[in-house]
């Protein structure tokens, strides 16, 4: 009976697999035996290439897609990061908001010079104050800018100074300077002055820049050889440390000066350029190898007792400086000639002989 009803169910079975076209159940002893199938065309199957290509195509399209995107995604990223990175470049170009734009200031200590004067400069470099720059004078004939940051007045006109940095000119400041002749003077009256054959030159009588006589002239010098030979004689020695000095020397010594003492301890030590008397090459700073320091030596009172004998005065001398203008110096020598005598005896300076202050 059940012999029966198992047959009957497995016919049963095959008539609905076979019925509905699906492959028939294969029964296997063990794992590795190997699949036999029917050859019945009704129990052969293929495999779906299409589907699998389908479905790989789709994974593939799925998977280009997802790589399209993420290569978008990474584009984006890609300008983000340089539109960033822009913009911190653009941010770290901008100064800080505390940083102080270069600049450079020019002041003169005056504008209206005269002739001859020396004039301080002021200039002011920010942030920087140690920033190098350079002066200029647009006409070197009106103004000369010096080495040591000074300007000097040469001659009448006017022109421009500009101070600019030395590794940016495009960062400067210019002043405007107006030089004239010296004050209290004609300049037909007062030029190569004479009083009783006397050449004058002082702080008010001046000679032009061009006055050279090239030297020592030859009575000065001839004069001035007889008076050291007698002085040697008595054994005191006496030597010429400056004599001539042209226009141009004068310029360059009244600067150390000024910057040494200012300009009101230069104007009483040392003579503006055209207002000193060794330009006209008859006057002559002593020294002597006996002494280092002159004044109260041997040769110094030597000086003063004798000098007048060849035509020499002490020209600056000792309780006379308001008329001379300068202090007292027992070094500096003028040859006057034949009135030298008669001059130092009246105890007077040459300004105060000749009434040359009124």
């Amino acid at each position: 009976m059940k012999k029966n009803i198992k047959t009957a169910i497995l016919l049963c079975a095959a008539f609905l697999i076979i019925s509905s076209g699906c492959t028939p159940f294969v029964v296997r002893n063990t794992p590795d035996e190997p699949v036999e199938t029917s050859d019945d065309p009704r129990f052969s199957f293929e495999i779906d290439d299409k589907s699998s290509d389908s479905d790989e195509t789709g994974k593939s399209s799925e998977n280009s897609a997802s790589q399209s995107n993420s290569d978008s995604l990474s584009d984006n990223d890609k300008s983000s990061s340089k539109a960033k990175e822009n913009s911190d470049s653009l941010v770290s170009e901008a100064p800080p908001e505390n940083e102080e734009i270069t600049a450079i200031s020019l002041d003169v200590e005056k504008s209206d010079p005269q002739i001859g004067q020396t004039i301080k400069v002021i200039v002011t470099v920010t942030p920087d104050q140690d920033a190098e720059y350079i002066l200029r004078s647009d006409d070197e004939n009106v103004v000369t800018a010096n080495e040591d940051g000074t300007l000097t007045a040469v001659g009448e006109g006017t022109c421009t100074v500009t101070a600019a940095l030395k590794d940016n000119a495009s960062v400067s400041d210019a002043v405007q300077i107006t030089v004239s002749a010296p004050k209290n003077t004609d300049q037909e009256q007062n030029q190569d002055f004479y009083v009783d054959g006397i050449l004058i030159v002082n702080k008010k009588y001046f000679i032009t820049a061009d006055y050279n006589p090239g030297g020592l002239t030859l009575e000065c010098y001839s004069a001035f050889e007889r008076l050291t030979n007698a002085a040697a004689e008595e054994g005191i020695s006496i030597y010429a440390l400056s004599d001539f000095r042209s226009y141009e020397e004068q310029v360059a010594i009244y600067n150390d000066y000024v910057m040494q003492y200012g300009e009101d301890g230069a104007n009483s030590l040392c003579a503006l350029p055209g207002h000193s008397e060794h330009q006209t090459g008859l006057a002559i700073d002593c020294a002597s190898y006996d002494s280092g320091y002159f004044p109260g030596s041997p040769a110094a009172a030597w000086l003063d007792e004798h000098c007048a004998e060849y035509g020499f005065i002490i020209r600056y001398p000792a309780g006379h400086e308001a008329a001379t203008g300068y202090s007292y110096e027992p070094w500096h020598i003028r040859y006057i000639g034949a009135k030298a005598k008669q001059i130092t005896d009246s105890g007077l300076s040459l300004e105060e002989y000749y009434d040359l202050n009124d």
